[in-house]
């Protein structure tokens, strides 16, 4: 069984691969387009960016989280903390993810959507092929589904690689 598998799971390995290949660049020219990828040049908004840093430094823990979740914080102040030196840098690994989400979807809300739906996208699949090569112990497949955010399967419903293909197949 699983050497009939090799074939399959290799060709779907490679698909996987060049997806999350496709996906950072993908990624990368969506910082780009945003203004993620480089802080400001010119040196009057360099210097608002360092005068917004200082006072998001003097802020408490819960005036921080307000600014980095408020409705109306606006793009240049998200712009400025997420480009702060690491020196001075004051947000979290998650923190730092929430700004760069806020700033993208904020750009173009469209675009990120679906760039979010393709990372999902592959995870599932990533999974999948996980499942296909006998990677992913059964036993422990309903939490690993519970993680990902796939419904339990129950009798007659159809399965995760019928779900992806029909997901597919849709595109």
């Amino acid at each position: 069984l699983q050497a009939e598998r090799a074939p399959k799971t290799a060709r779907a390995a490679e698909l996987v691969k060049r997806q999350k290949d496709a996906l950072a660049k993908a990624g990368h020219e969506e910082k780009a387009a945003a203004g993620i990828s480089a802080p400001a040049s010119d040196s009057a908004a360099a210097w608002r960016a360092q005068e917004t840093r200082a006072a998001y430094a003097a802020l408490s823990p819960s005036e921080r989280n307000a600014v980095l979740n408020g409705p109306d914080t606006d793009i240049e102040t998200l712009l400025a903390i997420y480009h702060a030196p690491s020196l001075t840098n004051t947000l979290s690994a998650r923190d730092r993810e929430t700004v760069e989400d806020r700033l993208l979807e904020r750009h173009d809300p469209q675009r990120h959507a679906a760039h979010k739906a393709a990372v999902e996208d592959l995870r599932r699949a990533e999974y999948a092929l996980g499942v296909a090569k006998g990677f992913v112990n059964r036993s422990r497949v309903a939490g690993i589904r519970e993680r990902i955010g796939a419904e339990p399967e129950s009798p007659g419903a159809p399965g995760i690689r019928e779900r992806l293909l029909a997901a597919n197949e849709a595109k």
